[in-house]
C-alpha cells in the first residue's frame, strides 16, 4: 500500500538508530520487513481516507462467485461438490477466527477483537450464502 503512495511521500523509512530520521533500504527488521513512520502529508492522508466513509457496495468479484458462475455453466454436476469444499473452507475460517479472537480478547486488544468480530461476520454471511446456494440447487433438482 506504501507504494501507491510513495510519491506523495506519506511515510519515510525509520532509522532505529536515529528516531524519526529516514533510513537506508538496507535496514531490515524481522522478517525483512522495513519500518515506516508516517510524515505529516501522511498522517493527513491517512485522516482524510479515516474520514471517508465506504460508498461503493460489496464486488461480487471473489473467485467463489466466478466458480460458482463457470461451475454451474460447464461443470456438469459439479456445484455441489463446489459448494461443499467452500463451506468446508468457511467453518474452518469461523473456528480460525473465533481463535484469533479469544487470543485478542485476552491480550486486550479490543482494536483486534472488533477486526475479527467483523472478519466473523463476513464469514457467517458467506457460509449462509453458499447455504442457500446448495438448497436452492437442490430445490431447482427436485423439480425436475
Amino acid at each position: 500500500m506504501l507504494s501507491k503512495y510513495g510519491e506523495r511521500d506519506v511515510a519515510q523509512v525509520r532509522d532505529s538508530r536515529a528516531p524519526g530520521r529516514a533510513a537506508a533500504p538496507r535496514l531490515r527488521r524481522q522478517r525483512g520487513k522495513l519500518p515506516y513512520r508516517l510524515t505529516g502529508a501522511g498522517r493527513e492522508a491517512l485522516e482524510a481516507w479515516l474520514a471517508e466513509p465506504e460508498s461503493e457496495p460489496q464486488q461480487l468479484r471473489e473467485e467463489i462467485y466466478l466458480k460458482l458462475l463457470l461451475a454451474a455453466r460447464v461443470a456438469d454436476g459439479g456445484l455441489p461438490a463446489l459448494l461443499a469444499r467452500q463451506r468446508r473452507v468457511y467453518l474452518q475460517r469461523l473456528k480460525d477466527l473465533a481463535g484469533l479472537e479469544e487470543t485478542a480478547r485476552s491480550q486486550g486488544r479490543d482494536d483486534l477483537v472488533l477486526l475479527y468480530q467483523g472478519a466473523l461476520l463476513h464469514t457467517e454471511a458467506d457460509l449462509k450464502w453458499v447455504d442457500a446456494c446448495a438448497q436452492e440447487i437442490k430445490t431447482g433438482d427436485d423439480e425436475r
